[in-house]
């Protein structure tokens, strides 16, 4: 499948980045497209050896990006594209951010032209908090990566003072919060991790900290005040300036407890 050269190349305009899915028998190749800056478009095909049909834009270029590189799914009876920007603080063709949008395929099964927002997408779920929620999930985040190795355990990485992660839809109301456990790996420098409710800097969850390089690496602590119902929850990071650790996992330890299993 190669759309760099020739006759393919001038009619689709592909640049790079091809995401393969397929849907109803049909195979789409979704990719950035007309060089620099580049917009999305994709191609069809019965086989996922072609032949290929190119079918337009399905994406207009990005905000203060040079590149668009994107790719969709399907999560419980929804549609969603990934593509990425510059549009936040301090963003731009080199330091761009991950962005979502929700979209519903046409009848005869083409995609839309998907318009770019800034309220990004309704949650289809909620998050129980009361069993091992990994660092990874999230619905935004500043400043944080993920590791790149195999298999399906990971963490977050590149923890810096200020980064900062959120959850939406975390759902408190099956039990009664005690302590909080929280699993780091990799400690480089001391620093705490902080648990909001609803905002940065609002109601305070917990506070764990690790100070010692050569110490814990999970800690548990005790929830003064156990939240009811359902809030975002904010987990700060805070420490020096240098490069903080790996955060790996947290979980909730109820007195009571009523259900088992995250709905996400």
């Amino acid at each position: 499948m190669d759309w760099s050269i020739g006759k393919e190349r001038m009619m689709t305009q592909y640049e790079e980045g091809p995401w393969v899915t397929k849907r109803n028998g049909i195979y789409y190749a979704v990719y950035a497209s007309g060089g620099v800056p580049e917009h999305m478009a994709y191609s069809t095909a019965p086989t996922i050896d072609g032949p290929w049909t190119y079918r337009g834009r399905c994406m207009d270029e990005a905000e203060n990006s040079f590149t668009i590189h994107g790719g969709n799914i399907s999560y419980k009876g929804h549609d969603y594209m990934f593509y990425h920007n510059g549009a936040l603080t301090n963003g731009g063709g080199f330091r761009r951010a991950t962005c979502i949008e929700e979209f519903s395929f046409n009848a005869d099964g083409t995609l839309p032209m998907i318009p770019f927002t800034k309220e990004g997408v309704r949650p289809v779920g909620t998050i129980h908090p009361f069993q091992r929620v990994e660092g990874e999930t999230m619905a935004t985040s500043y400043g944080v990566k993920f590791d790149r190795q195999p298999g399906e355990e990971h963490v977050v990485t590149s923890i810096h003072n200020g980064d900062w992660i959120r959850l939406r839809e975390v759902d408190f109301s099956s039990a009664t919060a005690k302590e909080l456990t929280c699993a780091i790996r990799n400690l480089k420098h001391p620093g705490t991790v902080d648990f909001y409710l609803d905002w940065l800097g609002g109601t305070s969850l917990a506070t764990v900290s690790f100070a010692n390089v050569n110490g814990e690496t999970i800690r548990t602590v005790t929830i003064k005040t156990p939240p009811t119902g359902k809030h975002d929850v904010f987990i700060l990071f805070r420490g020096g300036d240098d490069e903080l650790f790996d955060f790996d996992w947290w979980e909730i330890n109820a007195s009571v407890t009523q259900n088992k299993g995250n709905k996400n």
